[in-house]
């Protein structure tokens, strides 16, 4: 939750739609984001999810292939765009893969939980 919390530090969240895979893992991050809408898989197909990731005109990425294609399809359209420095929690994964030359890097590290800035 922190990572998305303090990515949104600053913005207008009046038009902010949470996408999450399942909305009951989010319910103090919507309390904490107060966001407009919140879709999870039950709401939206991929094709879907992507399309509204195109749209966005700033998007706050997290560590999944769905969530880099959306990132990818937003900035190539002018958006914003933000994904973490670490993909994950065993350092097996090589992030800069992962990174484009339009994207911003949010610096982050795994708690034993879950990813944290």
């Amino acid at each position: 939750d922190e990572y998305f919390v303090r990515g949104m530090h600053g913005l207008d969240s009046s038009k902010l739609i949470l996408l999450t895979e399942n909305r009951e893992d989010v319910t103090d991050l919507v309390i904490k984001l107060n966001p407009l809408l919140v879709l999870d898989r039950l709401d939206t197909t991929p094709w879907e999810t992507l399309t509204l990731m195109y749209g966005a005109s700033i998007l706050l990425g997290c560590n999944s292939s769905l969530s880099w294609w959306g990132a990818r399809l937003c900035s190539a359209r002018g958006g914003q765009v933000w994904l973490p420095s670490q993909w994950s929690r065993w350092k097996n994964i090589d992030a800069t893969d992962y990174h484009f030359p339009a994207c911003n890097i949010a610096d982050v590290y795994w708690t034993q939980d879950s990813l944290e800035i």
